[in-house]
C-alpha cells in the first residue's frame, strides 16, 4: 500500500500527503531543500523524499506529537523546539505508533501490515528550533516562529518570498486544546494576537497539516474569536472524542472539520483541561551529595562529617569512617550519575537538586587552592544536567563541612569559618557561574537547633553546649549566608540565590489559649531565620527572648550591613507538622518528630513515625507568602517507607508504590490551593527522588525515590537501579504539568 502521495503547489513547493491524512510540505531552493514535517515513521518517507529531490534535505518539525515528528531518526539534519522533545520521547515509540495508525485507519489498517516502522529513538539529537530562526535554501529563506497553545513548543513558519504562511498544528480547522500539552485557553488567545501582529501583512496563503491544505487568509483573526467565544460562553460545543479522550468542538463543522459558517479556524477543546500550576513551574527533585555520591575518599576528596556519622543523628559520632556507614559507597552516584541523570530527563525534570560536597573542593577547609578534580567532577555533572534542559539547584553547603573544620575549629561556633566559607563560595561561584542559576545557601539552616553537629560542626557534645554558644553559632552562619548572597550577585547579577528552612508548622494542641501562644512561640523559635535571610536583621521578638535568657551575640562590625544582602526566594523542605501545648502533662514528643513537639491525634504518621499533613503544606505556603512576598520554593518533600521489589506482569522488577504516590498526590493538591491562593510558587523537588541513604537514621531501607537502588543496610546489592510505578505517575504529573493530579491514583496503606 501506498503511504505517501506528492502534490506540486508551485515551482518551489510539493504538498507531501500520508493515508492517515498528515500534509507535509517540501521546499526547494537552488542549494537545499527543507522537509517541514515527518509524519508517523511509517514507511521509507526519506525515500520517498529523495526521488522528489536530489538536494540536501533539512527537516523542520512543527511539533513533537506523534503524528508529525515520528519519521525524524530517518533524517540526520532535525530541528526541533526542546520545549517539545519531551513530548516525542513520549510517543516515539512503535506501539504507540501503531495504535494511533489503528484507531485512525479503521478497517485499512490490516493493509498496512507490511509497512515499516522507523526505529524508535528517544533520545534523538535534535538541533534547537528557535523563535527567530531563518533558514537560507538559495533564493528561498525560511522564517520560524514560535506559536505555544497546541503544545508548548509549537512553530510555524514562514516563506517570505512566496508570502506563505505554514500553520501546521499551532491554528488549525481542528485546534487541538484538550490535552496534557496544551496551554490554557487565555494563554493560547493572547499568544495568537502576538503573532498576528509580528506576521501582519507579510503572507498571503495559509497552509495547514490536516485535512484542507489551503485555507483563508483570516483564520489566525478567527481563532481568536473562537476564544472569545468559548471564554464567553457563546460556543456551540458539540461533543467530541478522540483515542480515549473527551472534548468539545467549539465551532459547528463537517467530518472534514469545515465550519458549517464557511470560516476557517476552530478549536476543539476541554471544560476540565485548566493548566493547575505555573507555565514556567520547576519541577524535578532533589538529592545531597553525602547520601548518594559515595567516594568518600577518591579524586582528593576530604573527610567530612557525615565519614564519621555512621547512625545519622540518632547515635553518636564515630572517631574515623567506619564500614557501617552507608554513606561511604552511598548509591554510587559519583560514578553512576549519568546514568542517574538520564532517568531523570526520562521523567521531564525541570530541574535536578544536589549540594557540592565542600571537602571535594577544600578537602580540609582551609586550604588557599581548590582541588580541582572535586571541581571537574561537578562541572561534568552540571554539564549533563544541561545536557537535558535540566537546571541545577545547588545547595552550597549541606550537613557536610569538612571534618578538619569541626575538629580543629569546633566548626560555626568560631567565626573563622565565615572565611572559610566565603573562599569556597567565590571558588564555586566563579567556577559555575554559566552553568548554575539557582543557589541555596545552607540547608535546613534552622535545624542547628536540634541537630548541632550535623548542621553546624559543632564539635562541642550537645548535652554540654550552652545555649549562648549555639546562638553565636547561629549568628556565624547567618552572616556568611548573607555575605554569600553578596557575592554571589557580584559575580553574575542573574545568580537566583535563595534561603533554605526545616519548615514544620506548629499548631495548638487545643484552642486553649496557652497553648496557641506556646505554638507560636515554638515557631518563633525557626521563624527568625526567614526573617534574617529575608529581612536582613533580627525580628523583636528574637531580641526579646536573648535578652530575657541572658545571651548576647558578638557583632563584628559590619555584620549588620552584611546581612541586609537579603535572599531572592525562600526555599524549605516539608514532610510534617506537629502540635504545641502549655500544659506539661500533656508536652510529650512524637517518635518521629525532629523538632520536638507532640503529636497530632487528628493524623496518621509514616512507619518512622512522622505525621502526614499535606493540608500544612497549603497553610505553610501561605504563612511564607502572607508575611515575606516572596517567591517560594518546595526543595523537599516526600514520603519514607520500606519498598519491595517484585516483577510486574512482563517480569520487570519494580515497586508498587501506590502509597507514595497518594502521599505526593495529596501534597501537590495543596501546592495547587496554595497557588490559588494568590502564592507565588517557583517549583518543586521531591526529596530523594533516586533511593539513598538517610540523613536522620543512616540507612537505605527508608527509601524515597521514584528509582529503587539495589543495595542493603548490610552493604549487600548490585547498586542496580529500577523504576517503580511512582516513576510513570510523576513523569505525567510533570508532562501535564500536573493536569493529571485531578485523575487521583489508588490508595493504599502507608
Amino acid at each position: 500500500m501506498e503511504f505517501y502521495k506528492a502534490e506540486k503547489i508551485n515551482a518551489h513547493i510539493t504538498a507531501i500527503h500520508s493515508l492517515t491524512g498528515e500534509i507535509m510540505y517540501l521546499a526547494e531552493g537552488t542549494e537545499k531543500t527543507v522537509l517541514i514535517d515527518t509524519c508517523l515513521g511509517v514507511g521509507d518517507l526519506r525515500h520517498f523524499v529523495e526521488n522528489i529531490t536530489a538536494k540536501p534535505i533539512m527537516v523542520l518539525l512543527t511539533h513533537g506529537h506523534i503524528d508529525h515528528a515520528m519519521g525524524a531518526p530517518e533524517f540526520k539534519n532535525v530541528y526541533m523546539n526542546v520545549k517539545d522533545i519531551p513530548i516525542y520521547r513520549r510517543q516515539c515509540h512503535v506501539k504507540e505508533r501503531r495504535g494511533y495508525l489503528q484507531a485512525n485507519l479503521g478497517t485499512v489498517f490490516e493493509k498496512t501490515a507490511n509497512l515499516n516502522y522507523v526505529e524508535s529513538v528517544p533520545f534523538m539529537e535534535f538541533q534547537p528550533l528557535i523563535d527567530g530562526m531563518e533558514f537560507d535554501l538559495g533564493g528561498l529563506h525560511i522564517e520560524a516562529y514560535e506559536l505555544p497553545g497546541h503544545t508548548q513548543g509549537s512553530m510555524v513558519f514562514l516563506l517570505p518570498e512566496l508570502k506563505i504562511l505554514i500553520l501546521g498544528d499551532s491554528c488549525n480547522n481542528s485546534t487541538f486544546l484538550f490535552d496534557q500539552d496544551t496551554s490554557p485557553l487565555e494563554e493560547y488567545r493572547d499568544t495568537l494576537k502576538r503573532i498576528q501582529l509580528r506576521l501582519d501583512g507579510k503572507y498571503k496563503h495559509v497552509f495547514l497539516s490536516h485535512h484542507v491544505m489551503e485555507v483563508s487568509v483570516d483564520i489566525i483573526g478567527n481563532v481568536i474569536e473562537v476564544c472569545e467565544d468559548i471564554l464567553q460562553g457563546k460556543a456551540d460545543d458539540i461533543p467530541f472524542s478522540f483515542m480515549g479522550m473527551h472534548a468539545y468542538i467549539a465551532k459547528s463543522c463537517n467530518e472534514r472539520f469545515e465550519r458549517t459558517d464557511g470560516k476557517a479556524g476552530n478549536i476543539i477543546y476541554s471544560k476540565e483541561h485548566v493548566k493547575m500550576f505555573p507555565k514556567n513551574f520547576l519541577w524535578g527533585g532533589a538529592v545531597a551529595a553525602n547520601q548518594c555520591e559515595g567516594a568518600y575518599q577518591e579524586d582528593g576528596k576530604g573527610l567530612s562529617i557525615q565519614d564519621v556519622m555512621p547512625h545519622g543523628i540518632k547515635g553518636p559520632r564515630t572517631e574515623k569512617p567506619s564500614e557501617d556507614n552507608m554513606k561511604l559507597v552511598g548509591i554510587d552516584f559519583y560514578h553512576r550519575y549519568k546514568e542517574d541523570i538520564k532517568l531523570f530527563a526520562e521523567m521531564g525534570f525541570k530541574v535536578f537538586r544536589t549540594s557540592i560536597a565542600w571537602s571535594r573542593i577544600f578537602p580540609r577547609g582551609d586550604e588557599e587552592t581548590p582541588n580541582e578534580a572535586g571541581l571537574q567532577f561537578y562541572d561534568d555533572l552540571f554539564d549533563e544536567c544541561r545536557k537535558y534542559g535540566m537546571e541545577p539547584l545547588v545547595t552550597i553547603s549541606h550537613y557536610e563541612t569538612p571534618l578538619y573544620l569541626a575538629e580543629t575549629w569546633n566548626g560555626w561556633l568560631d567565626r573563622r569559618m565565615i572565611g572559610f566559607y566565603e573562599r569556597y563560595v567565590r571558588t564555586i561561584f566563579k567556577r559555575y557561574r554559566e552553568k548554575v542559576k539557582y543557589w541555596l545557601t545552607f540547608n535546613e539552616i534552622n535545624s542547628i537547633l536540634n541537630s548541632p553537629f550535623m548542621s553546624g560542626a559543632i564539635n562541642t557534645p550537645k548535652e554540654v553546649l550552652t545555649e549562648s554558644q549555639l546562638y553565636q553559632a547561629i549568628h556565624h552562619e547567618l552572616v556568611a549566608s548573607a555575605l554569600a548572597t553578596k557575592i554571589g550577585h557580584e559575580i553574575n547579577p542573574d545568580f537566583q540565590i535563595g534561603c533554605m528552612i526545616l519548615s514544620m508548622p506548629v499548631y495548638p494542641l487545643t484552642p486553649d489559649p496557652g497553648d496557641v501562644i506556646r505554638a507560636m512561640e515554638e515557631e518563633h523559635k525557626h521563624a527568625m531565620f526567614t526573617d534574617v535571610h529575608v529581612r536582613g536583621e533580627y525580628p523583636g521578638y528574637m531580641k526579646r527572648y536573648l535578652r530575657e535568657h541572658g545571651i548576647q551575640i558578638a557583632f563584628d562590625k559590619g555584620d549588620a550591613e552584611i546581612l541586609k544582602n537579603t535572599v531572592d526566594f525562600i526555599s524549605f523542605s516539608y514532610y510534617a507538622s506537629v502540635c504545641a501545648t502549655a500544659d506539661q502533662r500533656k508536652d510529650i514528643s512524637g517518635e518521629g518528630n525532629l523538632f520536638g513537639g507532640v503529636p497530632n491525634p487528628a493524623l496518621k504518621a509514616s512507619e518512622w513515625g512522622w505525621q502526614i499533613d499535606p493540608g500544612g503544606l497549603r497553610y505553610v505556603l501561605n504563612q511564607f507568602w502572607d508575611k515575606y512576598q516572596k517567591p517560594l520554593f518546595i526543595v523537599e518533600n516526600g514520603l519514607g517507607a520500606v519498598d519491595r521489589l517484585e516483577e510486574d506482569e512482563e517480569g520487570n522488577l519494580t515497586v508498587f508504590d501506590d502509597y507514595r504516590i497518594a502521599y505526593l498526590r495529596d501534597h501537590l493538591l495543596q501546592v495547587k490551593e496554595a497557588i490559588e491562593d494568590g502564592v507565588e510558587v517557583m517549583g518543586y523537588t521531591t526529596w530523594g527522588c533516586i533511593d539513598l541513604v538517610s540523613a536522620s537514621t543512616a540507612e537505605l531501607k527508608k527509601r524515597y525515590g521514584f528509582i529503587y537502588v539495589d543495595r542493603n543496610d548490610d552493604g549487600s546489592g548490585t547498586l542496580e537501579r529500577y523504576k517503580k510505578k511512582s516513576f510513570y505517575w510523576y513523569r505525567d504529573v510533570i508532562a501535564s504539568n500536573g493536569a493529571s493530579l485531578k485523575d487521583g491514583s489508588e490508595e493504599a496503606d502507608i
